[in-house]
Formats: C-alpha cells, sequence, structure tokens
C-alpha cells in the first residue's frame, strides 16, 4: 500500500474487533479522536504476516449506524468480551454472556469496505 501512512501501534487504540484469529482482523479503533474501521492485510509472500498490517478505512454515516448496531445487538444478546478497555488495551472476557438463541444480526454477511487511509503494524517487524 503504497503513499498510505504507516502508524505506530501507540497511535492507535482499539475499540471493539469483529473477527479475531491470533489477534483482531477486523473492527473499529480510534485515531487522532476519530472513530475509523480496521482490516487486517494478508503479505502472502511472508509466512509470519498473519494480520500484522490493519488497513484503517473512513466510514460513512450510514455505514457507522450500521456497525454500532450491530455491535450494541451483539453487546446485548452475547456480551461486551469484544470491547477493548481505552487504558491496557486488553479485552474484557468477563463481559460473556454466552450466545442466546434470540440473537439474530440484521446486518448478518455485510462488512464495511473501503480505500485505506493509513495502515498500523500491531505487532512483529516490519
Amino acid at each position: 500500500m503504497t503513499g498510505i501512512p504507516m502508524l505506530k501501534r501507540a497511535d492507535v487504540t482499539l475499540l471493539f474487533h469483529w473477527h479475531y484469529f491470533d489477534g483482531p482482523l477486523e473492527g473499529a479503533l480510534e485515531w487522532g479522536g476519530k472513530r475509523y474501521w480496521f482490516s487486517a492485510v494478508f503479505d502472502e509472500e511472508r509466512e509470519d504476516d498473519y494480520g500484522q498490517v490493519l488497513k484503517i478505512m473512513e466510514l460513512t454515516d450510514e455505514e457507522w449506524a450500521r456497525v454500532d448496531h450491530s455491535q450494541q445487538l451483539f453487546e446485548t444478546h452475547v456480551g461486551t468480551h469484544t470491547r477493548y478497555d481505552r487504558d491496557t488495551q486488553r479485552l474484557d472476557l468477563s463481559g460473556v454472556k454466552g450466545c442466546r438463541a434470540t440473537y439474530a444480526d440484521p446486518n448478518e454477511g455485510w462488512m464495511p469496505e473501503g480505500p485505506a487511509v493509513a495502515t498500523v503494524r500491531m505487532w512483529g517487524e516490519p
């Protein structure tokens, strides 16, 4: 992703994730006082690069409304364990409620997508 700034991990604050595998793959973060969506970028050339770099994207107000609605439903019916503590940046696993049969996300299958405004390396060396 040439021409796109690479941020330092300390520049961003994770808010919550929607997908996770050995680290957050998609979700919301804060950078410079503004919310952004992130999505993991995979480098096929590197064996050790599974989701280490996150593509940071701006969303429209309508997209944020969908994200917020889905996140609120998830937290109400399943738990808050995908949300990050702002100070420690650790997941709060005490918020697990267990999946209830009544939970159905109206945005199932929809994922925000857009051009990158920046990237951030979450861990590992470049």
